[in-house]
């Protein structure tokens, strides 16, 4: 810009101090000095020339500070550090991290409204509570929605919310999609879609469940297994048919399943619904009601029983505890009757029942014999057995008849008739190792209307078979049937 001389002086301020230019030339000579103390190379120089010598020419981050101001400045910056982790839960605790603590303030000032509503509700609830102790249990506290509004303030006020605590302090856990459940993954709570543990029963999906698993449920609903199982042949049984009822016909072995695969609990009930004989048979180590391991207990025509495992061993329920059926045999000019169901495990004694027998030849012997083989053999020789009998007759006289060896059979009675049926009774007594086999029998008819009363014995048991017969022909007709008693 121009400078004009307008007669009025100027003053300027130079190195010698104060000076006062009056022409316009004088002026611009002044300002040239000027403009080459600012652009000389050495601006020391030039701060001295223009009285600014003390002025170092550093950045903004350089410009020297006051000890006293450091130290405050350090100070501030380290309460910031340790209380960075409360910063950022007073602001919502998913903020960045707090680098000044004028980005702290200026959070905490958008925040402070919040924090005072929060605050006022507390207080309001504090005071609801206070009025509530001082009125009496009866009294409600209306005050009490507080809560709401404050628990709105904390997580939101999103329907199905829920609070829980993280790692890092409570926190807002949005509602799940629908079907989800509220459930654990070992560290947090979570929806997610519901996924019921191992084992557990669903009615809403097929699902795929052990075996064990299986049988437990079955068990717990008391189900009928397989319903009625019928069986004419060997089987075994299978875990899958817990709570069957397995009706058996024939003479055949119902094998088990190891106790150890069966499990506790695990129960089938078995009927012997035809006329041979069911032998349950434990697996190879397994017993059943104290047998020795592997020994099979027979069941007889009629019985029925529950058998239950605890894993461990099998033991039988509702088995008969009288006298049991083990068969009958109907007689037709048969040459002997031969009864070989014998079983030690379950009867102390037998009964031989006799219903109409006819010899084919009058005035016959009715004669017994015994085996210990099962009925390959049978005893014959000449000092096997002894006996006696008695024969009481109408007009009351008796006969005695007593034999003490040299016998090949036994006798139970003479003189039978084939024109009068006997019915009568033999009780027999198997013997053991260490004893003799022991009878008795009861029965009625011969020549006359005659009553026998017989006794015998014979060599060291156990018998297990047992023969009836005649001493000449056969039996014509009649009924035997043999009973186990315990």
């Amino acid at each position: 810009m121009a400078i004009e001389s307008t007669g009025v002086p100027v003053f300027v301020s130079g190195p010698a101090g104060p000076a006062t230019v009056t022409t316009a030339a004088g002026l611009a000579d002044v300002v040239l000095a000027i403009k080459a103390v600012l652009t000389a190379v050495d601006l020391p120089t030039a701060r001295t020339a223009l009285g600014l010598g003390n002025v170092a020419n550093l950045a903004p981050a350089d410009l020297p500070v006051s000890t006293a101001t450091s130290a405050a400045i350090a100070s501030l910056a380290t309460l910031v550090a340790a209380n960075q982790t409360t910063l950022n839960t007073i602001l919502g605790g998913a903020n960045p991290a707090v680098d000044t603590f004028i980005e702290a303030y200026n959070r905490f000032l958008a925040d402070e409204s919040a924090a005072a509503a929060m605050l006022a509700q507390i207080n309001a609830l504090q005071t609801a509570l206070a009025g509530k102790a001082a009125a009496g249990a009866n009294n409600d506290i209306t005050a009490l929605g507080q809560i709401s509004g404050i628990l709105d303030t904390a997580f939101g006020s999103t329907r199905g919310t829920v609070a829980v605590r993280g790692a890092s302090g409570w926190a807002a856990l949005g509602l799940g999609g629908s079907g989800t459940t509220l459930q654990s993954n070992g560290t947090d709570l979570v929806f997610a879609a519901a996924s019921p543990g191992a084992g557990a029963v669903r009615y809403d999906a097929a699902q795929n469940l052990t075996l064990p698993q299986q049988l437990q449920i079955r068990r717990n609903a008391g189900d009928r297994g397989a319903g009625v199982l019928a069986k004419s042949a060997a089987y075994t049984v299978q875990a899958a048919d817990i709570g069957s009822f397995i009706a058996c016909t024939g003479s055949f072995a119902l094998t088990l399943l190891a106790a150890a695969s069966a499990g506790n609990a695990f129960a089938v009930e078995v009927k012997n619904a035809g006329t041979g004989v069911i032998a349950l048979t434990p697996a190879s180590g397994d017993a059943i009601d104290g047998l020795a391991a592997g020994t099979a207990l027979k069941i007889y025509p009629g019985e029925c029983c529950t058998l239950q495992c605890d894993g461990t061993v099998w033991r039988t329920y509702g088995l008969s505890t009288g006298m049991v059926l083990l068969g009958t045999q109907a007689l037709s000019s048969t040459p002997a009757a031969t009864f070989t169901r014998f079983d030690p495990s379950r009867f102390s004694s037998y009964v031989l029942d006799l219903v109409g027998v006819l010899p084919s030849a009058d005035n016959n012997f009715l004669l017994g014999a015994c085996s210990s083989d099962g009925g390959a053999t049978f005893r014959s020789g000449a000092t096997d057995y002894q006996y006696a009998y008695d024969n009481f007759q109408q007009d009351g006289a008796t006969g005695l008849t007593v034999s003490n060896g040299g016998n090949t059979s036994f006798v139970f009675s003479n003189n039978v008739s084939n024109a009068i049926a006997i019915s009568g009774a033999i009780e027999i007594r198997p013997g053991s190792s260490l004893s003799a086999l022991s009878w008795n029998l009861k029965s009625s008819n011969y020549s006359g209307p005659k009553m026998c009363v017989a006794v015998g014995g014979g060599h060291t048991g156990p018998v297990t078979a047992f023969q009836l017969l005649l001493a000449g022909g056969n039996l014509a007709s009649g009924q035997v049937t043999m009973y186990g008693r315990r």
